[in-house]
């Protein structure tokens, strides 16, 4: 399912009006229509962590949530990857996983 087409379903599944839900994740009702209509892609890790708040998901549906999201984003660059938003902020709030990465990341690139 689409970005825009699960944001949707979920807001609809907990009776949130598009206006209440525009309200509560501070975006303007009409850019959240163009996002549910597949019309533009997930806005960026902030908004989607509001989303997650607002909509109460729990931990399967922020999976499916933050999957969708991502690629949601335009795939046609390749140089700009779209990581969930999820994944990003846990590890940039944790120090050992960023260390963890680093490690990896440039033992990768010697060999």
């Amino acid at each position: 399912m689409q970005f825009g087409s699960l944001l949707k379903h979920y807001r609809q599944k907990r009776r949130i009006s598009l206006r209440e839900f525009s309200r509560l994740v501070k975006l303007g009702h009409s850019y959240l229509s163009e996002i549910e209509n597949n019309h533009k892609p997930a806005p960026n890790d902030v908004s989607l962590m509001k989303m997650t708040k607002a909509l109460g998901l729990n931990d399967e549906e922020k999976i499916h949530f933050f999957d969708a999201a991502s690629l949601s984003k335009d795939l046609t660059d390749t140089s700009n990857f779209h990581m969930p938003a999820d994944i990003s902020d846990y590890i940039l709030r944790n120090g050992v996983a960023k260390d963890r990465l680093r490690k990896e990341i440039y033992s990768d690139n010697k060999q």
